[in-house]
């Protein structure tokens, strides 16, 4: 399961239809999915695995799992990808939402929301403008007594695609789901179709930052499910493509997510010739960093377990799914903490590591606790407070073994 040297093959990039890309990082055995719920180690240990192999396009910098297989995939109830759990995340999620009405002026406006989860953001942005909403996820689970959804949102529990393509709207919203299609160009062109001639329909999509993962060596938010992976340049170049005007591209989430913001156009297609913001020795450089930063993890692992004391991580999302398949901890790691409590008791897809509630934290008196996303850190402090658990934090992006230098 360890990436291997830079491999050279020519393809061709489903995001801007140029030639000329090359692979840069390969993982094998990788569990196909990262958030399923398993209530039996066996299981999730057993559960099928894919492989990874990150291809660059020069042409636009789109980075995509040529191995990616459609067919492997398994979204519906069961994903658990939520999270709505985090007063860091909802207190972001709430100033999204304002953001979004004031800048599309949604007020008696129809959204539809590609990929809306449980319902929360969709919900937000028809509550608070007030506006009519309609979702789409496979995942959806209108059973779900601990979400507070709007009255005005209606969602169907399938996935956004050609037979919805006369579903009109005001806005089309999609955050966090762009990454999880390998035929982007046609998904957008698809959307296009559905605006139809509104000249005043928008776009807001939000997705993973690849500039972030590289410049981080952030190889835990590289996994199946995410088979796309954007910097501005390759989103300028998929929205132009499909025939909108991008009117806004920016970081947000502490650079780890990509908003695009969007209008109909004519314009002209997207210039290939551009420069590109991800220049070779960069991208293949990730490779080579991301075997320093493996090869310092276990060994720290290994002198902690060594030492008689267990590592915990505090995540038990993608992320976690990633770095213990990536680094290969095996027991150096004893679990993986949450506070989404449906994950309470379920086991990581393809190790099996437990899955365990804040409270059971004592139990296992950790010596040290790896935050899986550093800005949920003065979350997770004031939690170890409150419950008395003095064990060193450490985040995950702050234990960096001297890197390759990434200057041009």
């Amino acid at each position: 399961m360890s990436p291997t040297h830079p491999i050279t093959k020519e393809l061709h990039c489903p995001n801007c239809e140029g030639a000329g890309a090359s692979t840069f990082y390969h993982v094998n055995g990788v569990p196909t999915h990262s958030v399923l719920l398993f209530s039996d180690a066996a299981d999730a240990r057993n559960f099928q695995k894919g492989d990874i192999l990150l291809a660059h396009c020069p042409s636009c910098d789109f980075i995509w799992n040529t191995r990616f297989d459609p067919a492997l995939e398994a979204y519906g109830l069961g994903y658990e990808a939520t999270q709505a759990y985090s007063e860091t995340f909802n207190a972001f999620h709430r100033q999204l939402a304002e953001h979004v009405i004031e800048r599309f002026a949604l007020r008696g406006k129809r959204v539809v929301e590609i990929g809306c989860g449980q319902g929360e953001f969709l919900s937000l942005l028809c509550d608070l403008g007030p506006n009519e909403g309609l979702g789409f996820d496979p995942a959806f689970d209108a059973s779900r007594k601990d979400v507070n959804r709007s009255d005005n949102a209606t969602f169907i529990a399938d996935f956004y695609g050609k037979k919805y393509i006369d579903t009109r709207a005001d806005l089309f919203c999609c955050k966090m789901t762009l990454e999880h299609i390998p035929d982007t160009l046609d998904f957008m062109r698809n959307i296009r179709r559905a605006i139809g001639n509104n000249p005043d329909a928008a776009l807001f999509f939000m997705i993973p930052n690849a500039g972030y993962i590289l410049d981080e060596t952030a190889f835990w938010d590289v996994y199946y499910e995410h088979c796309s992976y954007f910097t501005p340049t390759s989103l300028g170049a998929l929205m132009t493509g499909a025939g909108f005007s991008v009117t806004d591209i920016y970081p947000a989430y502490d650079d780890q997510y990509l908003v695009v913001e969007a209008t109909v156009s004519t314009s002209t297609p997207f210039d290939k010739s551009s420069n590109s913001e991800l220049n070779g020795n960069r991208v293949r450089q990730f490779n080579e960093n991301v075997t320093r930063f493996k090869t310092a993890w276990r060994r720290r692992l290994e002198a902690l377990a060594a030492g008689g004391q267990k590592a915990v991580l505090w995540g038990g999302g993608s992320k976690a799914v990633s770095f213990v398949t990536t680094v290969d901890v095996g027991d150096n790691v004893s679990a993986a903490v949450d506070i989404n409590p449906h994950k309470w008791n379920t086991f990581l897809p393809g190790t099996g590591h437990p899955v365990i509630g804040p409270e059971e934290l004592a139990g296992l008196n950790p010596g040290l606790i790896i935050v899986m996303n550093p800005i949920y850190m003065d979350e997770i402090r004031r939690e170890l407070s409150r419950l008395h658990i003095n064990a060193e934090l450490l985040p995950i992006t702050e234990y960096m073994p001297r890197l390759v230098d990434t200057t041009p």
